[in-house]
């Protein structure tokens, strides 16, 4: 095990900097470990990846689960999962976590990162090996590692695909789906993530009745469903997009979505064609109520979304309108645009939206 931390130091396995730490059989209560663990937790980072992986090439092979992508900002996913069915918007599903720092439950999306920069280790990418070498540890040399290539990196990697995402997934799942087939594959994978979403709402909504879940909190991180629903609105935008291009029978799926019956509590059930049509009106909060948490409440989340613009507003303009009014009248504008959506929306929904 190795690892280069922030100050370009190569620690692993071999280091005797906590061998005055005792050990414990159980991996679990070794203080040694422990100690261990924390110094490269603390001391790497995704700046430091570049220092520890190779780059690797695209194909089915190479790009399999533990895989890791890095993008130049510092933000890293990890493959968890190869769909090869056609079932997914895109073959090559990731695991993803922001900071800060801590235990939290990560959901599953689609590959929507851009393409790599070529100054430096970026794009999919493996971990290297160490090697003993005398008495001492290295790595083995970069491009001495199977599945080592640059291709990634060349402008001749995305020619004929519309963009670097198209050219993935055509290299790892070159096959070509019907579009219908295609259609019904999303629609079973949408019915599936929606039924596996039901009790973990109904746990939430019971959990956070009985004791506070403010965000951040342990049991927000365990009830929220915002990566599923950041999953199930990409899949829904992709059906819809595969729909319109390639001319499907809108009606006949629409049929299909609304005979799909989800049931999201004992004595209520809602269709698969309500989700799809009210994606956006989801609430992903636990404490939220149940019928907000499946989009039953549409004026309710308006209201939630223009308080919140309109609390932003007041505050950018209470804050930078005289330090920074540049940034101010951008930021104003971004919002603003925000409360001139939802008051449409609320009005088209016949809601009462409150004073301006």
């Amino acid at each position: 095990m190795t690892a280069t931390t922030n100050n370009n130091r190569l620690i692993g396995h071999w280091s005797t900097d906590w061998k005055q730490i005792p050990i414990d059989e159980n991996w679990e209560k070794d203080r040694r470990f422990r100690a261990a663990l924390l110094y490269m937790i603390y001391n790497t980072s995704t700046k430091t990846l570049p220092m520890d992986t190779y780059p690797v090439r695209i194909t089915a092979d190479s790009v399999k689960a533990g895989t890791t992508y890095l993008i130049a900002g510092g933000h890293a996913g990890i493959v968890c999962q190869i769909v090869m069915n056609g079932s997914t918007t895109h073959p090559v599903q990731t695991l993803e976590a922001n900071l800060p720092t801590r235990i939290q439950r990560m959901g599953t999306r689609n590959f929507s990162f851009p393409a790599p920069r070529h100054d430096r280790i970026y794009g999919f990418i493996k971990f290297r090996w160490p090697i003993k070498t005398g008495d001492g540890w290295r790595y083995l040399p970069v491009k001495e590692h199977p599945f080592y290539s640059e291709e990634q990196y060349s402008p001749a990697f995305t020619k004929g695909y519309a963009d670097y995402s198209e050219a993935v997934e055509k290299r790892i799942n070159p096959e070509v789906y019907e579009p219908n087939e295609k259609a019904e594959k999303m629609i079973d994978t949408l019915t599936r993530r929606l039924k596996d979403r039901i009790p973990v709402v109904l746990d939430g909504n019971k959990k956070c009745h009985e004791i506070q879940c403010p965000e951040g909190s342990r049991f927000w991180e365990i009830y929220n469903t915002r990566d599923r629903d950041e999953f199930i609105g990409v899949m829904a935008n992709h059906l819809d997009e595969i729909i319109k291009k390639n001319h499907l029978d809108r009606d006949a799926i629409i049929d299909k979505m609304a005979k799909i019956r989800l049931q999201i509590s004992p004595d209520r059930f809602v269709t698969l064609l309500h989700v799809y049509e009210n994606i956006k009106w989801l609430s992903s909060d636990p404490k939220a109520t149940i019928e907000a948490r499946w989009g039953l409440d549409k004026c309710g989340i308006i209201a939630i979304q223009l308080k919140s613009a309109r609390e932003s507003i007041a505050f950018i303009q209470h804050k930078y309108s005289e330090t920074d009014c540049n940034f101010a009248a951008q930021a104003i504008g971004a919002q603003q645009d925000i409360v001139d959506k939802m008051t449409r929306e609320a009005q088209k929904s016949n809601c009462a939206t409150g004073s301006h």
